[in-house]
């Protein structure tokens, strides 16, 4: 068996990571080396690479390897209702708090035009006051389980009111994960954690499954997105990031969970996964509201 001294297996590992975020486009950059090895071991012990450089003449030699290392690096782990006593809270607390003092934020930002110069009239100001607007983001939705599920909490706490627009981004990197998310369609072993009600309710069973009703899907808006890269969104009333950055450098973490902050609207929510804890300038600036379920508000 090829053996390295570490000096040269730091080296190469270094120069696989410097390949993999330039050709793949994936920014290992943020990830902490623990992680990055562990996987990068999955994949090299898969196709026999010994060495850091004998698995990038793999990855050169063999394209279909790249998307087969993309799986790895990027986790999916998802289920529906994941923590149910999260979605609990969600239904209880959360949404009602939500859907009480939200309204169009675009009718909002009009009517800071009449700051110091003019008093809307009473027409424009119900007209802001009617228009009503929610906005969620789920960051790293995978197959989409988790945007689906949250799409049938909002529609179960918003009943058979018409005058409120939701929008759920869902944002993952994984194409595959991407694909089945659009596609709606699951077989009845990836159901787990689906009460039969909602099941009943908003699925339709076809041939080779059960696929999410057009209600639901209409709600949600699937991106291929880096979160490390792209633009983050603005004027958001909750935010559900969960499991995603625990392997992260704290750095980076800390960066994530401020840009989470600015992207809330106020009074707005951010829910993480029940093992991370807040870091940096945002830990003093949300406010918790449910230490164990891991629920903060800006």
């Amino acid at each position: 068996m090829e053996q390295l001294d570490q000096a040269s297996t730091d080296f190469q590992f270094a120069k696989l990571k410097e390949k993999v975020t330039e050709e793949l486009g994936f920014q290992t950059q943020h990830y902490s080396d623990r992680h990055l090895r562990r996987r990068f071991k999955i994949r090299m012990r898969n196709v026999g690479a010994r060495t850091p450089q004998r698995y990038m003449k793999y990855l050169d030699e063999n394209p279909p390897e790249r998307q087969k290392l993309l799986d790895v690096l990027t986790v999916n782990v998802t289920e529906w209702f994941r923590n149910p006593a999260v979605y609990k809270k969600i239904k209880s607390k959360t949404l009602p708090d939500i859907i009480s003092k939200s309204f169009d934020y675009g009718a909002e930002l009009r009517f800071k035009k009449y700051k110091d110069r003019m008093v809307p009239s009473i027409e424009e100001t119900a007209k802001i006051q009617k228009r009503k607007h929610l906005r969620f983001w789920s960051v790293g939705c995978s197959d989409g389980k988790e945007p689906y599920s949250l799409a049938m909490c909002v529609k179960d706490a918003l009943g058979e009111a018409t005058n409120l627009r939701v929008n759920i981004f869902a944002w993952d990197i994984d194409d595959a994960m991407l694909k089945k998310a659009r596609e709606a369609l699951y077989k009845w072993d990836d159901l787990k954690g689906l009460e039969p009600e909602h099941l009943e309710k908003y699925f339709i069973k076809e041939k080779e499954g059960y696929r999410v009703s057009p209600e639901i899907r209409a709600m949600v808006f699937f991106e291929k997105k880096d979160l490390h890269k792209d633009v983050k969104r603005k004027w958001i009333d909750l935010i559900m990031c969960r499991n995603v950055v625990i392997y992260l450098t704290k750095e980076r973490k800390a960066d994530l969970y401020l840009e989470f902050y600015n992207s809330l609207r106020p009074g707005g929510y951010y829910i993480m996964g029940m093992s991370e804890t807040l870091l940096g300038t945002a830990r003093t600036l949300f406010k918790s509201t449910d230490n164990t379920l891991k629920i903060y508000q800006k």
